[in-house]
């Protein structure tokens, strides 16, 4: 896994770097304009900024996933938190999750599959 992220990182640096120099090259022996100044910060922006977003997209992902699967395991293993989370279940301020929105029967279980 972080050989692949290292891989990745190494990638994007690389690309920056041939995306910099010819960028540079294109531009060396001109004189800049304020608005072709504004374009190239806001490209800037926009190539910087996106794999911090994907990153933390990432992240959150991961994290949710790993609470996901400690709560699944939990359930599995123990008897005492399978019981704890019925009766959170069953509580007045659950009926109605409860009640009307999961699915109790076959039929009403296959759809909801579909739907998750």
């Amino acid at each position: 896994m972080f050989i692949f992220l290292f891989a990745l990182f190494l990638a994007y640096v690389l690309f920056m770097a041939i995306w910099g120099y010819f960028d540079i090259k294109k531009i060396s022996d001109k004189i800049i304009s304020e608005n072709e100044k504004v374009k190239n910060y806001r490209e800037g922006i926009i190539i910087g900024w996106i794999p911090v977003l994907v990153l933390i997209t990432f992240i959150i992902c991961v994290g949710f996933l790993a609470f996901l699967l400690y709560q699944i395991i939990s359930y599995l293993v123990s008897e005492k938190y399978r019981k704890k989370i019925e009766e959170e279940i069953k509580k007045p301020k659950n009926r109605f999750m409860y009640n009307i929105v999961l699915p109790h029967t076959f039929k009403e279980k296959k759809y909801f599959f579909g739907i998750c």
